[in-house]
């Protein structure tokens, strides 16, 4: 007698092993990239206003670099959740978006945002945001 629930975890073994080892090469199962540390919030709980590093956004050279090191090691899902700050602070979102698009192993991009600066954005460049997340927190 064949066990159901056995035969789909040795499914989702193998398909999480070959998720996490594409070509049998180990890789990260996640990469977070800070594209910007500005944010427009005092939140209680965050660290920002104590934050004495210089307040940036990433320029695009150095972001298409990182996309294809990581690309490199197999790829796999991108956050783009700045450990403080708002994406919606990156001049460049519209633009990242697009240069991730073009490495094909990068297959999943999320964030968490306050989503408070997403007014900054046209309709359409929230629509193309938003299509080419898989998750936005």
């Amino acid at each position: 007698m064949i066990n159901v629930f056995e035969d789909r975890e040795v499914i989702n073994i193998k398909k999480y092993k070959k998720y996490l080892f594409p070509e049998n090469k180990s890789r990260p199962i996640m990469l977070m990239c800070e594209t910007v540390n500005i944010c427009n919030h005092n939140c209680i709980f965050c660290a920002y206003s104590k934050m004495t590093k210089k307040k940036e956004i990433m320029s695009l050279d150095l972001f298409e670099k990182v996309l294809n090191d990581y690309s490199e090691l197999g790829g796999g899902a991108l956050s783009l959740t700045p450990k403080s700050g708002d994406i919606f602070f990156d001049k460049y979102l519209i633009e990242s978006i697009s240069l991730i698009k073009r490495y094909k192993k990068i297959n999943k991009i999320s964030f968490t945002t306050n989503a408070a600066l997403s007014d900054r954005l046209s309709d359409t460049e929230m629509q193309f945001v938003i299509n080419n997340a898989t998750r936005i927190h």
